[in-house]
């Protein structure tokens, strides 16, 4: 929501995680803000069990901070705030999820680095706390000294590892 190498109109993107058993299609799904935002999902979006999808405001890597997008909207349509916002996700009537996230009161608040649900933690109950949220250490490797975060990839465990580095996946 608030990356530092590129303005944010260009930059933002989130991922959505395939919990169920199920594959999903998110065509028609609407994606909703704290402000009233609103884009829908216009094209066949499948989201396999386990997998996961990454969704932004710019589909161009070379402008978006090189992160690889399956499916884009208008910043017009959906901006996500830097401190305090919502995102929710409604398909055909059914709130799939949403979170709310603060501006780092309870939830983290990082530039520069996504916000990373803990990857023991990958659910829609779980999400809805911050403590289960940590900035991610992950340095996209498209775009060398350019904000972190695991598009499309597994998160990492939030924790310290064991070993005493900083993070197990810095």
């Amino acid at each position: 929501n608030n990356p530092s190498t590129v303005p944010d109109a260009d930059g933002e993107w989130f991922e959505l995680t395939n919990t169920s058993a199920v594959a999903i299609d998110l065509i028609g799904a609407e994606l909703l803000d704290e402000d009233g935002d609103l884009a829908v999902v216009t094209d066949h979006l499948w989201i396999d069990p386990g997998a996961y999808v990454v969704l932004g405001s710019n589909l161009d890597e070379l402008t978006n901070g090189g992160v690889w997008l399956d499916w884009g909207y208008a910043v017009a349509d959906l901006a996500l705030g830097n401190g305090a916002d919502e995102l929710e996700v409604l398909h055909d009537g059914w709130l799939l999820d949403e979170v709310r996230y603060d501006d780092g009161a309870t939830f983290p608040d990082p530039s520069g680095a996504s916000m990373q649900l803990d990857a023991a933690v990958l659910d829609n109950t779980a999400n809805d706390a911050g403590v289960n949220w940590c900035a991610s250490h992950t340095w996209l490797e498209i775009q060398p000294g350019g904000d972190a975060g695991t598009p499309g990839a597994a998160n990492a465990p939030c924790c310290p590892d064991l070993e005493g580095d900083e993070y197990a996946d810095a």
